[in-house]
């Protein structure tokens, strides 16, 4: 009784902070070109990464959309429609239940005991570790997308019920995280608009140089592979967890092995998922077919919508449809979708010259690096970004920081193409807290992931992100085009 007294007055004191922090910092003067407005929404912002960090990710955000009118940028209904009528946070809540289908289906199970009755991981813990982040990278950048992030989860939680491994597992949730993060690097692929959208930012500001698609492609491959290599050693070496509990043995491997007995719904399930990998995976290649343009048309929502539609309509002997489409959506993570919401009016916010707050941050930095050498001040911008990506929209870093800071590059006599490819990584390396981006919010918003695993594995694929970045600046001189 006394400890959950205890926690119930931590609960209490937290939220009290969360309050004062926007009520003290919305009531400092303006400072340095912020406006008004704009110290309103700092104090909005830091009082929402409080909250999230030391209550919760659901009210908080909710009643975020409240603050948002206290400091007059826009209204609440107007926020309530930026934020969840924004189209990122509709393919969530769909691919979210269309994740949730495979699972009522038993298709994520079949997948998942295939996969763990393969010999090549049975007793290797750490390369089963390797192999499922790897094995993300490879399907996600094929056009899996993040319906093989959730199939990959569902690996996960079987391997850890069948450990007796619990939901707060800092390991298991670290893993999970860090088979998102794995999700999300086709991002550096050449045909995906992430390059063509940094770049457009970059260009103008390098004097019309062309975006270097294939480089970045080659230099961020490196990156990837070192990364995750990376996240494996320092868990394994410096934060020593156990990862000979995270194991597939004999038994299980045996056990799993049994499992695989698909009924003819499943069959077709397993038959679908397939087609629609491969089709993102045609699409994705052949862009310029008519056929292509149509599939990349519908996207990953609209061929899970089919894909969820086609197993609704069929019917079993018994007259229930094979997937109940109400109960895929039950499931849905209202805090993820409501976190996910209200960063959008909010990044708009931090953007907006009305606040001044982007601007006014540029401000502080321009006379502090006019006397770097080129190399010191690609660095420190390749940190700063990474870092402020992690509590603001990296689009909106992007493009606030690039037309800004690419000409200081090529003042100091710097390469433009290293600091577009240092700085892109580093902005779409946003994960290590609730605001960092939309698919941070996955993370900290997933029931079974602990939030300690969360921050742990965040901010070590930052640091590990920032290292590699600068360390190999060099090779990054060499693969990219001259200057």
């Amino acid at each position: 009784m006394v400890a959950k007294t205890a926690k119930n007055t931590k609960w209490y004191i937290n939220i009290i902070i969360m309050f004062l922090i926007y009520f003290i910092v919305s009531m400092i003067p303006p400072v340095g070109g912020i406006t008004e407005m704009g110290m309103k929404v700092v104090a909005l912002t830091l009082a929402l990464l409080w909250g999230w960090i030391t209550v919760d990710l659901l009210w908080p955000s909710v009643f975020g959309f409240i603050l948002l009118q206290f400091t007059g940028y826009t209204t609440i209904t107007e926020g309530l429609a930026a934020g969840i009528g924004n189209s990122t946070v509709m393919m969530t809540i769909i691919l979210l239940a269309f994740a949730v289908s495979l699972s009522l289906m038993g298709v994520s199970d079949i997948i998942a005991a295939w996969v763990i009755s393969r010999k090549m991981f049975i007793g290797h813990p750490v390369i089963l570790v390797f192999g499922l982040l790897f094995g993300t990278i490879i399907i996600s950048a094929a056009g899996g997308g993040m319906a093989v992030i959730f199939l990959i989860w569902d690996l996960i939680r079987a391997i850890a019920k069948a450990n007796g491994i619990d939901d707060n597992d800092t390991l298991k949730g670290s893993i999970m995280a860090m088979v998102l993060y794995c999700g999300f690097v086709g991002f550096i692929l050449p045909w995906q608009n992430t390059v063509w959208l940094a770049g457009g930012f970059w260009q103008p500001a390098s004097g019309g140089l062309a975006i270097p698609t294939m480089e970045v492609f080659y230099c961020g491959i490196i990156w990837a592979i070192l990364s995750v290599i990376f996240f494996v050693l320092v868990f394994k070496f410096i934060y020593r967890m156990d990862f000979s509990k995270f194991l597939i043995t004999e038994e299980i491997a045996k056990e799993f092995s049994g499992k695989i007995h698909a009924t003819k719904y499943q069959k077709v399930g397993l038959i679908g998922v397939a087609i629609y990998i491969g089709l993102l995976l045609f699409g994705n290649i052949f862009k310029n077919l008519a056929i292509s343009q149509f599939i990349n048309g519908l996207g990953v929502v609209g061929l899970s919508i089919i894909y969820m539609t086609i197993f609704a309509i069929w019917k079993k002997a018994d007259g229930k449809p094979v997937l109940s489409v109400a109960k895929a959506f039950e499931a849905t993570p209202w805090a993820v979708i409501m976190l996910l919401a209200i960063t959008i009016p909010l990044g708009d916010a931090l953007q907006s010259e009305d606040t001044g707050v982007m601007a006014a941050i540029a401000g502080w930095i321009y006379p502090l690096v006019q006397n770097m050498s080129a190399t010191t001040f690609i660095i420190i911008c390749t940190i700063f970004l990474t870092v402020l990506t992690q509590v603001t929209h990296n689009v909106i870093c992007a493009a606030v920081f690039y037309p800004m800071f690419t000409p200081i590059v090529i003042q100091l006599g710097g390469d433009p193409y290293v600091f577009f490819f240092m700085a892109f990584i580093g902005l779409f390396s946003a994960y290590a807290t609730p605001a960092a981006s939309m698919f941070a919010g996955l993370v900290f918003g997933t029931k079974d992931i602990s939030t300690k695993a969360g921050y742990l594995a965040g901010w070590t694929y930052t640091i590990t992100t920032i290292i590699i970045l600068v360390v190999l600046m060099p090779v990054w001189t060499v693969i990219l085009p001259a200057y």
